[in-house]
């Protein structure tokens, strides 16, 4: 006599809907797994198109994350305007390789590596722009993601034993607003070449010309180093800024809790 076959057993069909449900009741019953992807990133996708011209560039990124990450998205978001319908959002005034780290930090909480690139053309060249990236951490009222920024530059110029140019930092300080700590940084740097280090350093170049020629041209820069000398016991040199506590460097309020929690290669206090 022939064996029936064995009878499957019918799935029975759900709907998208019937899928979250079970899918929430797994999570809620079991709260040591913790929140699953779709909870932290959402599953509605925005577009943001970055840059102009050929330059420019889509980011297709997850809208729940974006927003929790970065309150000014979620206000852009959250008023009824046209990207909040179209879900769509033009940036062409930022730079796509800023716009990626950024990114990186909205997903990650950190940031790219950076260093120095020694023995260029130009001696030293940036691996990534850190003043790009710092701007338009400012734009968008991220102070966290600017500290970080800050540490990670300056860490890696003492690492690497580099000082900004003088050339740089006329350039740089024109760029940065009284607020930001970088332009802070910057300015005890210049300090530093003129009252803390050796007068024979190989940091000095051509010769104090150059120094002279960024004062003339710079009168903010030459009240704010003026400012530092007046401040500044006589006979005392200048500290080396790459040696001093990050949080000097830092939005937050002195006296805070420093956000940035890396370890102890943050030299946050």
């Amino acid at each position: 006599m022939a064996t029936p076959p064995p009878t499957e057993k019918k799935r029975s069909a759900r709907s998208p809907a019937d899928e979250d449900q079970v899918a929430k009741k797994a999570r809620s019953d079991d709260p040591d797994k913790g929140p699953a992807f779709s909870d932290i990133m959402g599953t509605d996708m925005l577009d943001i198109y970055v840059g102009m011209g050929t330059e420019k560039k889509l980011f297709r990124v997850h809208e729940k994350i974006l927003r929790d990450k970065v309150p000014y998205f979620d206000k852009m978001l959250s008023n009824g305007f046209q990207e909040s319908i179209d879900k769509k959002i033009e940036l062409p005034e930022d730079h796509v390789n800023s716009f990626d780290i950024l990114l990186l930090w909205v997903y990650t909480s950190n940031i790219q590596p950076f260093s120095w690139i020694l023995n260029s053309a130009n001696g030293s060249d940036m691996k990534w722009d850190v003043f790009k990236v710092y701007e338009l951490a400012d734009k968008l009222c991220l102070e966290e993601l600017m500290d970080e920024v800050t540490s990670t530059y300056i860490d890696a110029s003492e690492k690497q034993d580099i000082l900004p140019s003088i050339t740089s930092i006329g350039e740089d300080c024109s760029k940065l607003s009284a607020h930001m700590g970088l332009k802070k940084y910057m300015v005890l740097c210049l300090d530093y070449y003129l009252n803390g280090m050796s007068r024979e350093s190989n940091y000095y170049g051509s010769g104090i010309e150059e120094f002279v020629d960024l004062l003339s041209v710079n009168r903010e820069l030459f009240l704010e180093h003026m400012q530092l000398v007046h401040q500044r016991p006589t006979g005392q040199l200048a500290p080396d800024p790459r040696k001093m506590p990050r949080c000097t460097f830092h939005q937050h309020d002195a006296g805070v809790e420093c956000p940035l929690k890396k370890g102890s290669s943050q030299r946050t206090s």
